[in-house]
């Protein structure tokens, strides 16, 4: 079973927009459907994005992503069909949203934004029901687990970064996100470990988002290629390997989509319904997702070998 997390070292890195438009590739490639689907969490507890693009804001009021880091899996120790299962009651399906065929083939937990938990309730407890949950998970056929997590070092983040097998570190190409990122990733390596064998267990996929799409020259130099140079060196000292798949000259991250600046869209769903317009830009991200997601997937078989 799958587990990735979309990260980002702060906030405004487009990790939501990036989370939701990969999804529907993710159905497409893992096969999920309503009795394996693919469970998404908003575990950005005190900025849910994805709870409100997925517009679920009044659908988590008996029980949430809080909840679930303060340590609760209701019917955890039951083994049903996802359609039964005491936690897949508590989560809205949101295939539809996506624009997948089958609604059940993605279940969402969001976050109660009126909910009120001190973070001590949470922390220590994170680990063991994340845990728990991929057990259950894994028993009743998930396809993966998604994670849209908190920013850097919040410790939702920490918890659902270990527990992911691929982190999509989400980075805009400017210079506080490329030091930023640098240095988060630099600090966080020991959390990526293996504890008994010291072995890389999490695997890194460095993801530039809303790169400008018009060649843009600074003082002689062309700035798509210095932010690939930059960007190469200030993960190359992280201490561990990380996918560089997108920071190559042909596929520099994801472009820069116009209307996000707007309204986040699933492009997917957009380009299905005939929606998109010959808006080349939003063209070339639709791919782009698609081929995060073969990476995703690719670099997820490395971790199991």
């Amino acid at each position: 079973m799958l587990v990735t997390s979309f990260h980002s070292y702060k906030g405004g890195s487009c990790r939501t927009s990036t989370c939701i438009n990969s999804l529907p590739f993710m159905v497409e490639k893992l096969g999920a459907d309503a009795e394996h689907p693919i469970l998404v969490i908003d575990t950005d507890l005190d900025s849910q994005g994805l709870t409100y693009l997925f517009g679920a804001e009044n659908s988590f009021e008996a029980y949430d992503a809080k909840m679930l880091l303060s340590g609760k899996i209701p019917g955890k120790n039951k083994t049903v069909s996802v359609s039964e299962h005491d936690f897949f009651r508590y989560c809205t399906p949101v295939g539809d949203k996506i624009g997948v065929e089958i609604d059940k083939s993605v279940y969402f937990l969001g976050v109660n934004d009126k909910r009120v938990f001190a973070v001590q309730d949470m922390t220590g407890r994170a680990d063991l029901v994340l845990s728990d949950l991929y057990q259950l998970c894994k028993n009743i056929g998930v396809k993966a687990i998604v994670f849209d997590t908190a920013s850097g070092d919040q410790f939702a983040a920490t918890a659902t970064i270990k527990a992911s097998s691929v982190m999509v570190c989400c980075m805009r190409p400017t210079k506080q996100f490329r030091v930023g990122t640098s240095r988060f990733l630099a600090r966080f390596k020991e959390c990526i470990k293996n504890d008994t064998y010291g072995t890389q267990r999490t695997r890194v996929i460095v993801l530039p988002t809303a790169v400008p799409c018009k060649t843009t020259v600074i003082n002689n130099r062309d700035q798509h290629e210095m932010a690939i140079d930059r960007i190469i060196d200030s993960v190359r000292g992280v201490g561990y390997e990380v996918c560089r798949e997108f920071l190559k000259e042909d596929r520099f991250g994801i472009p820069e989509v116009e209307r996000f600046k707007w309204q986040e869209d699933v492009l997917y769903k957009l380009k299905r319904d005939g929606k998109l317009n010959g808006e080349s830009d939003a063209e070339a991200a639709l791919k782009r997702y698609e081929t995060l997601v073969d990476n995703i997937i690719s670099e997820d078989k490395k971790v199991n070998e």
